[in-house]
């Protein structure tokens, strides 16, 4: 089965790290297909959307080339995005739908973004230095490498060479904040991963997707928002176990961070 990829705000395929070519190599996993969302990455010189659903319509267009099924992994606003795609899909074009510390309209804002994020999300959006805008990004999204020197030096590289503009962030902070998927889940199976420590969106937003879809429900102890930046093994494991078969996922404790 062909996976899919897509990351958060202001983020794109580099942000990922390590974490496709680990994922590449399990077993199950044909091919990983990391998709930016536009505004970011590769289409950073685009117009972010103001809308849900204009990253949904672009993913599917970039998705096109792509043998299905798939396995969509959304990542925060990418976990929109995926929520989106699986609700629209009429076809069992997505098989499976991995969501990664997302949030949507089911709870209040200030579940979807903790009032101590808001400094640094407001920091974004002002002219100022690119290397203390990512490091207050990394301060704030990761628990387990906040202070790892060569994390903040790749990210510094990727917003040089593909830089984020601040209209763009603006756009995709609208677009989270408008966001309303439909009341009844997507025909697709779906896995909530979650980190009880995370400081930008609150795990309570997981936890009423789980509740309200009875969809199994993976919160990580430690890890702050970017979960795969912080412990990639575990997220790997939760979700080959998850898709590959329909029991419950693997109870395995997290590791040592990646």
């Amino acid at each position: 089965m062909n996976w899919i990829l897509l990351r958060g705000l202001g983020r794109e395929s580099g942000h990922w790290s390590e974490l496709p070519v680990n994922l590449a190599q399990a077993p199950g996993v044909e091919q990983v297909h990391c998709i930016d969302l536009p505004g970011n990455g590769v289409f950073h010189q685009q117009n972010s959307p103001w809308s849900i659903s204009g990253y949904t319509r672009h993913v599917m267009e970039q998705a096109r080339s792509i043998p299905p099924p798939y396995t969509v992994v959304g990542l925060s606003l990418g976990g929109m995005v995926a929520l989106d795609w699986a609700q629209r899909d009429d076809s069992d074009t997505i098989a499976k739908l991995v969501l990664i510390n997302t949030s949507t309209g089911f709870n209040p804002f200030y579940q979807r973004a903790r009032y101590s994020a808001y400094p640094t999300l407001l920091k974004s959006l002002l002219p100022g230095s690119m290397e203390q805008r990512e490091r207050k990004t990394l301060a704030l999204i990761s628990n387990l490498h906040v202070d790892d020197p060569q994390i903040l030096q790749r990210w510094i590289e990727i917003q040089s060479t593909q830089p984020v503009k601040r209209s763009n962030i603006l756009r995709q902070l609208v677009a989270a904040a408008r966001y309303r998927p439909r009341h009844r889940p997507p025909s697709c199976p779906g896995l909530l991963l979650a980190s009880q420590r995370d400081r930008l969106v609150n795990p309570a937003c997981s936890e009423r997707l789980s509740q309200m879809w009875r969809w199994p429900l993976e919160c990580h102890p430690r890890a702050g928002h970017d979960l795969p930046l912080d412990d990639g093994a575990w997220v790997i494991d939760k979700m080959t176990a998850f898709v590959g078969q329909n029991a419950p996922v693997s109870s395995k404790q997290p590791g040592n961070p990646t």
